[in-house]
């Protein structure tokens, strides 16, 4: 490959490369509007906001009847993927501009750019708070009661209430505490093991990282 030829594909690069980003900070494309609006809005509404416009709100305004898993499911899918974009956008940026441009260099194509130099770097810096908020995710799936929704806590609260020996607040609330632990502790455990596995892709250069990719 010859100077002339790494020079104009850097251009084109350079030129090109804007499509492929749906961010606040370039919004020159109409889809840029819509995926800044869209992180925006779900960002600023509380989860618990969502629960009651989903299962209950749209139930009244629209005559219409709702099951409240598919409230719940539409209510976190909506805030989940608004912060969990803003956190895999910001891991993308967090590249420096010569790791694309090393990857045109050495005759990569777009793809093949993003899969070999930027996503195992991306991943390194985005591991640690994608699984982070998972966990606060899980947590949050509490609120989903309100809506009549048959989760842990919900149906903790049912045998708290049952006049039931053995049964009060302060014997039933620790079990579902415990039960939340047990689904978010190993779940952080994982993300220390794997952002320490992937720590070393943060200072690879982009032949280092196509030769373990390979």
């Amino acid at each position: 490959m010859d100077h002339l030829s790494v020079t104009r594909g850097i251009r084109w690069w350079r030129h090109h490369r804007s499509v492929y980003y749906t961010t606040p900070d370039r919004p020159r494309k109409p889809l840029r509007y819509i995926a800044t609006g869209y992180i925006w809005l779900f960002q600023a509404i509380p989860l618990l906001m969502l629960l009651f416009l989903t299962g209950l709100g749209v139930p009244v305004f629209f005559k219409t009847d709702v099951p409240p898993w598919f409230a719940a499911t539409v209510s976190l899918t909506l805030f989940t993927s608004a912060y969990l974009a803003e956190v895999w956008r910001g891991a993308i940026h967090s590249v420096v501009e010569g790791q694309w441009e090393a990857g045109t260099a050495l005759g990569l194509r777009f793809w093949q750019t993003v899969r070999l130099v930027i996503a195992p770097q991306a991943l390194a810096v985005s591991l640690a708070p994608t699984v982070g908020f998972m966990v606060q995710i899980i947590k949050g799936t509490s609120l989903a009661y309100i809506i009549d929704f048959n989760d842990v806590m919900r149906w903790g609260k049912k045998i708290a209430n049952a006049q039931l020996d053995g049964a009060e607040p302060f014997v039933i609330f620790p079990i579902v505490a415990a039960i939340y632990f047990s689904l978010c502790f190993p779940l952080t455990v994982l993300s220390r093991r794997l952002e320490r596995r992937t720590a070393n892709y943060g200072y690879s250069t982009p032949s280092q990282l196509i030769n373990q990719g390979a």
